[in-house]
């Protein structure tokens, strides 16, 4: 018997998710799982979370952050760890693990938010500026993925994943296009 693959809402094949790098010119300054005893001191969980990233035209805060794909504004506050934030989930599921969901795409550490709750983004879109704002040890992007599956209300989508160490999170960098020349 073969395999079934997921299939959309239209009942064509899944697809994967992809996503395109929110900064111009992306220097990668913490990698997803790194630095295990800092993370479980700090913040509870197994280790970092997402990936942090800076714009090598930028030697401070300020350059832009863009959308990384479609989807809709779920939440854009301040979080004390996090400082300020922009979490959007995609407008389609996409094949995760055999089955299909959504996403939650989170940006931390801005210094400014562009967009507001309930606004629909497409991909590119300004979402704000690489700031150095919450628990922060220098002004940087921090980029999280998290597959996620609707809630009762928009606000209230689930983290499939919440008990894996790092509150549903998985590596953000198997989903980023190879950014073209």
């Amino acid at each position: 018997m073969k395999n079934k693959k997921p299939k959309n809402l239209s009942g064509q094949p899944a697809k994967r998710l992809e996503l395109y790098y929110p900064l111009d010119r992306t220097r990668f300054t913490q990698h997803f799982g790194q630095n295990p005893d800092y993370y479980l001191r700090e913040f509870g969980i197994t280790y970092h979370n997402g990936i942090d990233m800076t714009d090598m035209g930028y030697t401070g805060s300020g350059a832009a952050v863009y959308s990384a794909c479609d989807g809709i504004v779920l939440y854009t506050n301040t979080d004390p760890n996090e400082g300020l934030g922009v979490v959007i989930r995609t407008i389609e599921p996409y094949e995760y693990k055999g089955t299909q969901v959504y996403f939650k795409i989170i940006y931390w550490h801005l210094l400014d938010i562009k967009v507001s709750a309930g606004q629909r983004v497409v991909t590119g879109q300004l979402l704000g500026h690489v700031g150095n704002t919450g628990k922060s040890t220098g002004p940087h992007l921090h980029f999280e993925v998290k597959p996620a599956e609707k809630g009762r209300n928009e606000w209230d989508w689930k983290n499939i994943l919440q008990d894996n160490g790092v509150h549903g999170a998985i590596d953000p960098l198997i989903y980023l296009l190879f950014p073209s020349a």
